[in-house]
């Protein structure tokens, strides 16, 4: 379908996906993210620091997304933050009750997570908290992406205020962007101030900004579009290998700029009719939040049983069996559980909202 934005059209896909290079790269992201969690494994095998640009790639996308789907279903703020709240909240809350009762039935098998009432309430309702060792994580420890993707939406329906729908993405970028020198000037000390005010945030912005400039993309020709995938697979590459050939650098030039470089790339490439097709690269897409949210209970899984037995050549085959198991545990989830629950909390919701007045849902 389409949708007019500053009176050009904003092409969407079905439903299931918006952009099918958008999915691929969902896809690509999660896989990255697996690598992180196998980093006491690669270390056996003389790689470290790898794929930790997979958030970023994820981040960008975020803010892509949320323009395109606050185009094409027009929400007001309450109705698009019970929809980010339906999407993300119950996949989330199973992981972390999961975690919770673990850590509660073997504290041993966990290293700094402490099954409190405080932890626990905090880490359903997306506040961030330091634990003992000052870093800040919640029960799920990648849950702290969640927190800022949360803190984003809460920014982005404040923007939907606006009359003026582009005007209010400006002030959302821009509030993005002072949050970021706030930071920067002031320096807070506290761990949730610095938490808020980390640069990684500009990257849903340059997302937005992404979304507002597709519509404008051109159709590249065979060469050009030849062009921007040599441009992509580039930017891939520093970001998977930048932190292991170049340790002292920032992260914004290994792991922010080749995100968007690979993000603006792949719209380009579908604007110009180069999208990815597979229908197994899609799925792993599709079951990208699943992967990511329940990978670590694999990874983790296969990491102690290679420490247990204690013999290094098992590195390899276990890295190998550990990817294979992360990206089947996601997509069992999202089919059995993640579809089937997000479904039912949409229902419940707008169902309720339907009485005092119709609201768009994804």
């Amino acid at each position: 379908m389409s949708c007019h934005l500053g009176g050009k059209r904003f092409s969407v896909g079905p439903r299931s996906h918006l952009i099918n290079n958008i999915q691929a790269l969902r896809a690509v992201a999660a896989f990255l993210v697996i690598f992180v969690h196998l980093e006491d494994l690669l270390k056996i095998i003389g790689l470290d620091k790898f794929g930790y640009g997979g958030v970023d790639i994820f981040f960008v996308i975020s803010g892509f997304i949320m323009i395109a789907v606050s185009v094409r279903n027009k929400p007001g703020p309450v109705g698009f933050m019970l929809e980010r709240f339906a999407r993300i909240a119950p996949l989330y809350w199973v992981a972390t009750f999961l975690v919770f009762g673990l850590a509660l039935a073997a504290p041993f098998l966990f290293k700094g997570t402490q099954a409190t009432l405080d932890h626990l309430l905090k880490s359903l309702f997306f506040i961030p908290y330091a634990r003992e060792n000052g870093t800040v994580f919640p029960l799920v420890f990648v849950g702290w992406t969640l927190n800022y993707e949360m803190f984003f939406y809460v920014l982005f329906a404040l923007g939907l205020f606006v009359p003026r729908r582009v005007l209010g993405y400006v002030l959302v970028i821009a509030a993005l962007v002072g949050l970021v020198l706030a930071g920067a000037l002031l320096k807070p000390a506290a761990p949730v101030l610095k938490f808020y005010t980390n640069p990684i945030i500009l990257e849903f912005g340059v997302g937005m900004g992404l979304a507002l400039a597709y519509p404008r993309m051109p159709v590249l020709g065979r060469s050009a579009a030849s062009g921007v995938l040599a441009v992509v697979v580039v930017a891939l590459l520093v970001l998977i290998a930048g932190d292991l050939r170049w340790p002292g650098a920032p992260t914004a030039i290994t792991r922010g700029a080749p995100a968007v470089l690979i993000v603006a790339g792949a719209l380009l490439l579908e604007r110009s009719g180069w999208a990815v097709r597979a229908p197994w690269v899609i799925a792993l897409g599709n079951a990208s939040y699943a992967t990511y949210l329940f990978h670590p209970f694999v990874t983790q899984f296969v990491t102690k049983i290679v420490a247990v037995l204690r013999h290094p050549w098992l590195a390899g085959p276990a890295i190998l069996a550990a990817l294979a198991g992360a990206l089947i545990v996601g997509l069992l989830m999202h089919r059995f559980v993640e579809t089937p629950l997000t479904s039912r909390v949409k229902r419940l919701f707008f169902r309720k909202r339907a009485v005092a007045g119709p609201v768009a849902a994804s």
